[in-house]
């Protein structure tokens, strides 16, 4: 029903939108349809994105989102010599990535500001310090505060009229 009004449908994983998808293509199938258009039902990253890609083309100031590739290899870059001390530097570049990825997704940045007692953490406070430096120099937005930013932007997106978010067991700050 809410697709039949407009609606766009936000699903919590690329697996949940998959599956929606055959299931309207079922009910079209028993309705008789022998072809119907694709329905608005994005998995959540795909739909930031997607409102991303329409802010840009509108916006000549736009940051330029980056790639996982791209960012992966900025966490390479900012760990410089940490890196060289490693077995696998790619891993660990994986791994500062995610603890971005969830500092984003809390809103929790402004905790980086404070000394942490260990090591590791510590490292991981200074490269994400630099991280934020190039990213902030060079326009460039990480994938990870995609919603935030979009959030800051929401004036200038075209949002649809109704927007259902489907399969989320946990709902952060971000989402």
């Amino acid at each position: 029903d809410a697709l039949r009004r407009g609606a766009t449908i936000v699903a919590a994983s690329p697996r949940t939108s998959r599956a929606l998808h055959l299931r309207f293509a079922e009910w079209q199938r028993v309705a008789g349809a022998a072809v119907w258009a694709s329905p608005a039902i994005l998995d959540w990253d795909s739909w930031l994105r997607d409102l991303f890609r329409e802010y840009a083309f509108n916006a000549p100031n736009a940051p330029v989102l980056l790639s996982p590739l791209q960012e992966q290899a900025l966490w390479m870059r900012v760990q410089g010599q940490d890196a060289a001390r490693v077995l696998a530097p790619d891993a660990m570049a994986n791994l500062a990535a995610e603890a971005w990825s969830l500092l984003s997704e809390y809103n929790a940045h402004a905790t980086r500001r404070h000394d942490w007692e260990q090591t590791d953490a510590e490292r991981f406070r200074h490269w994400a310090t630099d991280f934020e430096k190039e990213c902030a120099r060079n326009r460039w937005l990480s994938g990870s505060q995609l919603a935030s930013f979009l959030t800051a932007q929401v004036a200038l997106l075209k949002l649809p009229s109704e927007i259902l978010f489907v399969g989320f067991d946990r709902i952060s700050p971000a989402h």
